[in-house]
């Protein structure tokens, strides 16, 4: 858990690890959330910005990665760059925070040595990454608290729910909305729970399987089925039956 004086920004940090043989590669893909990670592995350090499509990564021998993820445009305040310049983007903490990034870099470099950081490197990682971000927290920010409430209601909502709608209910128009998003996230608002409905759809098929995607793209607001499989195999990688197939569903 994130300690108090970060935890607004913070959604958690988070340790994975891996003990492959010599020949053996392993390409793990997600489809990421819409936020920033900081990540310390293989001996470098870097802020990742929202993959707009799936992420790869390509893991061999040994290892493990150290991050901490923040929450829907958290990132914003502690950012040099424009949000929207680092969608997809991969930075240095120098250029994502500045000199005083350096100075960071070298202490994650220095917990995480070897790479395969043991319980006492993860816990000075997740020490100095919250010593860092703790005096530069905003004791005020309207803008980030309209994008939590905003997108904690995407979590909650019926999933056909329109942006339009949300934005009345949290009473500013659709274009400061969309404006709002864009600065603090770096993507806009459909984006977002456009990408929510995917997470969405893909949990369901891990669980169901595919027997009923016209059912499953109606439930989740798209014209029709083949909309929905596009969208599907744009982000996943896999057309909606194949990656039922995936999970073990025939």
């Amino acid at each position: 858990m994130p300690g108090t004086a970060v935890a607004s920004r913070v959604e958690r940090h988070w340790t994975t690890r891996w003990d492959l043989p010599a020949e053996r590669a392993h390409v793990q893909e997600i489809l990421p959330h819409p936020c920033v990670n900081l990540v310390a592995y293989g001996g470098i350090v870097r802020v990742h910005g929202i993959p707009l499509r799936r992420d790869a990564r390509r893991l061999v021998g040994r290892g493990a990665a150290v991050g901490a993820k923040f929450r829907p445009g958290a990132f914003a305040a502690f950012c040099r760059v424009p949000m929207p310049a680092t969608r997809g983007a991969v930075l240095t903490l120098e250029h994502a925070f500045g000199p005083e990034g350096v100075g960071l870099e070298a202490e994650l470099l220095d917990a995480t040595a070897g790479g395969d950081p043991d319980a006492d490197g993860v816990a000075r990682t997740v020490a100095a990454i919250e010593r860092f971000l703790a005096p530069r927290v905003p004791d005020h920010d309207p803008a980030f608290g309209l994008v939590q409430d905003v997108t904690r209601d995407m979590l909650r909502r019926a999933p056909e729910v329109r942006v339009a709608a949300i934005a009345r209910d949290h009473g500013v128009s659709e274009r400061t909305l969309q404006r709002v998003f864009r600065a603090q996230v770096g993507v806009g608002p459909k984006w977002v729970l456009r990408r929510y409905r995917l997470h969405a759809a893909a949990e369901r098929i891990g669980a169901e399987g595919a027997s009923d995607l016209a059912g499953l793209a109606h439930d989740l607001g798209y014209a029709d089925q083949a909309h929905f499989a596009n969208d599907f195999r744009d982000a996943v990688g896999l057309r909606p039956t194949a990656y039922a197939a995936a999970c073990g569903h025939r």
